[in-house]
Formats: structure tokens, sequence, C-alpha cells
């Protein structure tokens, strides 16, 4: 590791991969965020190495870093970020020893296309079977995790059709608008309707949205409401970014 590398960020179709960073100075969720950002909306990214000034206001919102992109494989762009403007030799340098280190373990390579492949989890990973689809808050960090939908999913899901997604994501707006209300919000939403059934608990923690088949009844619904939320609190640095 190079001194002069102050964070690594190895992204995969927009998720994180890996995160390197000081040990007593953890890159900010926020911060991360708008390096993503940076990168995916700049298509000359994809062409040799690029140098990039940028502000991180959770680091330090009265200077510049300066951000080596480059891509290090399909859809994977290395950033790695120094404090200093004229360490571009040595970050360059850095990013040949980890196309070395790539090419030379082909299969973590493979690995890492797979596993970005379908970032998403599933609705069945939660092991609850009644649960068809789930959005979940991580409240502290403002970060969201859904389960996967459209033609990535299994053909028993009922979500795989443009129209199934529309119409969910007008009922998960229709739940949300309930637990927010103004005049009166709800730490606890049952809404039922001719073709599902959607559940919202908010805790401290997470705010948490599942849907169910029309004949669930409130007390299995309920269940594996508690069962998707331990699983959430379980996986949660799976899911959800924290500052560390």
């Amino acid at each position: 590791r190079p001194p002069e590398l102050l964070f690594a960020v190895l992204l995969g179709r927009e998720q994180l991969v890996q995160l390197l960073h000081p040990k007593k100075r953890p890159l900010h969720p926020v911060d991360l965020l708008l390096i993503r950002n940076a990168v995916i909306s700049t298509s000359s990214f994809r062409e040799g190495e690029s140098w990039l000034p940028i502000c991180l206001p959770r680091y330090n919102q009265r200077a510049f870093v300066y951000a080596h992109v480059s891509f290090v494989g399909r859809e994977m762009p290395l950033v790695l970020i120094s404090a200093s403007r004229d360490a571009f030799a040595a970050l360059s340098a850095a990013r040949a020893q980890v196309m070395d280190g790539l090419r030379a373990r082909g299969m973590l390579a493979a690995a890492i296309e797979r596993a970005i492949a379908a970032p998403l989890p599933d609705a069945s990973e939660p092991g609850v079977a009644e649960v068809q689809h789930f959005i979940c808050k991580q409240r502290e960090h403002q970060q969201c995790t859904h389960a996967l939908w459209g033609t990535h999913t299994s053909s028993t899901c009922p979500y795989r059709q443009h129209a199934a997604i529309k119409k969910l994501l007008t009922r998960y707006q229709l739940a949300h608008a309930r637990v927010h209300a103004t005049r009166k919000p709800l730490r606890e939403l049952y809404l039922a309707s001719d073709s599902e059934v959607i559940i919202s608990r908010c805790t401290p923690e997470y705010e948490l949205y599942i849907v169910f088949g029309p004949l669930v009844t409130k007390p299995i619904a309920d269940a594996a409401c508690n069962r998707v939320l331990k699983w959430v609190k379980r996986e949660e640095r799976a899911l959800f970014l924290g500052p560390g």
C-alpha cells in the first residue's frame, strides 16, 4: 500500500465490492455515494486512467482530494484516492498491482463478476415462505435494500412483469404515506387488498415493508415480520454500508 493512498473503492455494477480506508478515518456513506455517482455518470472514465479532484464533505468539506479512476474489469471501476495532487504516478502503480493480483487470481475475478450480477437479495433469503417481497430501510444511515423483482427472480415470483412491479410500487407508496402521515404517523401498519397484504413495522433501527399473499392471517404475517427483522439484523453488514 503506497503512503499516498488514502482510500480505495472497488465498485461492481454500481455496487460496493471492496473498501479500504485508514483505521481511524472511515469513509462515510455520503462520501462513498458521491464517489459512486461521479464515476458512473462519466463514460470517459472507461477509457484508460483518469485523475479527478473531488470534495468529500464528510471527510473534509474545506479541501479537495484526488481520485485515480480506472476500470479493472467489466463493469468494475477502481477508485484510488489521495490527499496529494501529485500522487497520480503512485496510484497508477498501485492500480497495476491490483490488476496483477486479479490476473493471478482468475477465479476471484470470476467470483466477483458472478456476485455483482445479482447483488440484491431474493425474497426467499430470509427463509420465510410466506414473504413475496420486502423493502427495508436502515434508519441511521438512510439506506434501503429490497428483494429482487423482474426477470432475475424465480418463475414463481409474482413481480416479474412490468405491470405487476408498477402496481407493487404503488402499494408501497400508499403504505409509506400511511406510516408517515403528518397528523398520525404509525409504527405498525396492516394494509390488505384483494391481491396482497402489506405489513409495515418501524423500529428504532429499521423501517420494514413486507408483502404477503391475500390469504395470509395477521398472526402468521406478524411472526414472519419478526423473522425477517432478525434476518436483516444478522445480515446488516452485507445489506447496508456503515461508516466503519
